[in-house]
């Protein structure tokens, strides 16, 4: 009787360290990276602008020693890998939401509250192995960085960039899903444009006594200061006191006197249009100098001497 009872309690000891071994999930709600940045352009490369985070999410508890699967699927529709980066002693793949965006990097931070692991995210599927302690709790984390790309920038609306998937266990336990919705927002404008004032010089009637015919022209240049370089550039000038003015002559203010002539803007020697936009090229750090010129050009109707004065507004667009 005493050696049955003994193999009895020897069973039933065997089924309850089979019973601990199982993992034991924790429902894990789906969780959002909500993040709108702001901050100035900076020059220099890899510098960090800011970081969302979707805070530490409880996976395991109760938990056994052992080592369990996680499957990752990383998506982000938007993203285009740029290079690969260093990063507070870890090297990771950077990514672009457009080709003037920060660049981007992403880690799954995990621990088991005596271990910590940190494991740089790339777009696509991938798989890693944990080692569970005999501490019985697992929590993990998504993190995005936004870092400064080293050369021109341009903001990035606020908006759903993708997603982070992680399947612990093998695709057989709980799933930490999470949803990166994030914004960039550059406080210092890319380029700025001075005011620039041109004083022609006075001409005689007879230098515009012919139709169509010019006279005093005079070389400007338009200040150009860029904080950013390597940024497509849009100019466009337009009449300030018509914005509907096409070709290349600007209206007269309304203190103009002189009739029959107009002030005319050339840019590279051609005449400008008006109201329509040009490709600049590339922004540079730093000053940069826009040229043109300005003259008196004849038009229809009778020359009376006086003075004249036209207005151009110029305007820089981003791509």
């Amino acid at each position: 009787m005493k050696r049955s009872f003994n193999t009895a309690a020897s069973s039933l000891l065997l089924l309850a360290m089979a019973a601990g071994s199982a993992y034991a999930c924790t429902a894990t709600a789906p969780k959002i990276v909500d993040k709108d940045i702001s901050a100035d352009y900076v020059a220099a490369p890899l510098v960090l602008l800011g970081e969302g985070r979707d805070g530490l999410t409880r996976i395991f508890e109760n938990c056994a020693s052992g080592t369990v699967e996680v499957d990752l699927d990383v998506d982000f529709p938007q993203f285009t890998f740029v290079r690969m980066v260093d990063f507070q002693g870890s090297s990771y793949p950077a990514y672009q939401a457009h080709r003037s965006s920060p660049l981007f990097i992403m880690k799954y931070s995990y621990n088991n509250y005596s271990n910590h692991y940190e494991r740089p995210l790339a777009l696509g599927s991938s798989s890693f192995r944990i080692r569970i302690s005999t501490n019985p709790r697992v929590a993990a984390e998504v993190i995005v960085y936004a870092l400064s790309r080293g050369g021109g920038m341009l903001s990035l609306p606020y908006g759903e960039l993708g997603t982070i998937k992680a399947t612990w266990n093998g695709g057989a336990g709980v799933t930490h899903l999470t949803t990166v919705r994030m914004g960039f927002q550059l406080r210092t404008p890319t380029c700025m444009l001075s005011d620039t004032l041109v004083d022609l010089d006075p001409v005689s009637a007879e230098a515009l006594a012919s139709p169509s015919s010019h006279a005093g022209e005079k070389a400007f240049d338009v200040r150009m200061t860029c904080v950013a370089s390597g940024v497509s550039l849009n100019l466009n000038l337009a009449d300030a006191n018509n914005a509907g003015t096409t070709g290349s002559l600007l209206s007269p203010t309304a203190d103009s006197s002189a009739q029959g002539v107009r002030v005319q803007l050339l840019h590279g020697g051609s005449p400008v249009s008006l109201g329509r936009e040009w490709d600049h090229g590339l922004s540079s750090y730093g000053d940069q100098y826009i040229p043109f010129s300005a003259r008196y050009t004849r038009v229809p109707g009778d020359l009376v001497p006086g003075s004249i004065t036209g207005q151009a507004v110029m305007t820089v667009d981003y791509n």
